[in-house]
Parts: structure tokens; C-alpha cells; sequence
């Protein structure tokens, strides 16, 4: 089975529509066949690095889950990117632990472009700190080092693939809530032709 994890419903629910399904309730999850033999099971972890960890570890502990998807929105932190643009995730960091990088080996999405994750606890709207984070990731969000924290306790496989929504410079808070529902829609046409016919 296959874990499918989003922070939030506004991320998931383009995913759920597209399978027809509603969207479940914050921190809860929904499980259905995508196709004959391949199940999934579809988790809203709430956001932020505490919930992230702690919600993840209660649904590879109820299921039998074989691999996990984190799937979501990120902040760029260099240029060349826009909003919209989705990308496969090659490593990971708790930024705010000041953890190692741990790198993700995929055999998924491999015609995304790469791009390196960073996860803090608080959002990231400032530039001081969005210049210290750049220089060691491609992107932030609230999640994903968290959710791979996790699979890697239960040596689970671990992928993930982020959708740009902002930019994390000052401005930039209307910027994520403009570019959200766009972003989580391409994600879930990314995912579900992956996950569908791979």
C-alpha cells in the first residue's frame, strides 16, 4: 500500500477530485484502489514538522504501507523557478535541528527536474533567513523532512515531489495563497498519471 501524504485539504483535494473522491478531514485519510492491485492510502498530516512527524508515524503504524508520497507545496529559495513549476525532491533537511542532509533515492517522477528540501517550523517570509536557507536547498516548506524522518524509523521508502507557491521573500504571503490551488492542481496531474499508469 501507498502512503499518500499532504499537509492540508486545500493540497489534497484537487488528487481526491480527480479520483472522485471527498476530500477527508484534517488529519485524517482515506483509502481506495487506484487500480487493481494498488492500493493507497490518502493523509492529511496537518501542517507543521510536529504534526508532520507524529501523524505519519500513526499511519505507517495502522497500515502496511510498503512507500510514502509526500506531496504538497514548497517556497522557491532560487531563481529559475516559477510559480506552478513541480519538482521530484533529492534530499531532505530539518533546517531548525540543523540535521544532516539525507538524500532520497526514487525511481518515480524521474522527468521532474530535481530540487533539494528544507523544512522549518515557522513559514519563511523574510529574506535574511530565505538567503541562509537558499544556500544550502532549492526550496522550503513545513513537512517533508519530517514525513522522510519518519519512513526512515520504519526503513520505508520515501519520495516526495513539491509544487512552487511562493517565493518566500517578504511579500509573499497573498503570493503562496494566489498560487496554492494552482500549484496543488498540477501536483495532483503529476501524481495521478504517475501513480495511475507507473
Amino acid at each position: 500500500m501507498i502512503a499518500l501524504i499532504f499537509a492540508t485539504n486545500r493540497e489534497a483535494q484537487p488528487f481526491l477530485q480527480r479520483a472522485g473522491l471527498d476530500t477527508p478531514a484534517s488529519c485524517d485519510k482515506t483509502v481506495f484502489d487506484l487500480r487493481p492491485g494498488k492500493q493507497i492510502v490518502v493523509c492529511i498530516c496537518g501542517m507543521g514538522p510536529h504534526d508532520a512527524l507524529n501523524n505519519t508515524r500513526c499511519i505507517l503504524g495502522e497500515h502496511q504501507i510498503d512507500s510514502v508520497i509526500n506531496a504538497g507545496i514548497a517556497g522557491a529559495l532560487s531563481g529559475g523557478r516559477k510559480a506552478g513549476d513541480v519538482f521530484r525532491i533529492t534530499s531532505t533537511l530539518a533546517w531548525d535541528k540543523n540535521s544532516g542532509t539525507h538524500q532520497i533515492d526514487s525511481d518515480l517522477f524521474m522527468h521532474l527536474s530535481p530540487a533539494s528540501l528544507a523544512t522549518v517550523e515557522e513559514p519563511v517570509f523574510d529574506s535574511k533567513r530565505r538567503r541562509e536557507i537558499a544556500a544550502i536547498a532549492d526550496l522550503v516548506d513545513m513537512e517533508g523532512a519530517y514525513i522522510a524522518q519518519a519512513c526512515r524509523e520504519k526503513d520505508i521508502p520515501f519520495r516526495a515531489i513539491k509544487g512552487v507557491s511562493d517565493f518566500a521573500g517578504e511579500e509573499d504571503r497573498k503570493t503562496l495563497c494566489d498560487n496554492l490551488d494552482i500549484a496543488s492542481a498540477i501536483i495532483a496531474e503529476t501524481l495521478w498519471k504517475e501513480l495511475k499508469h507507473g
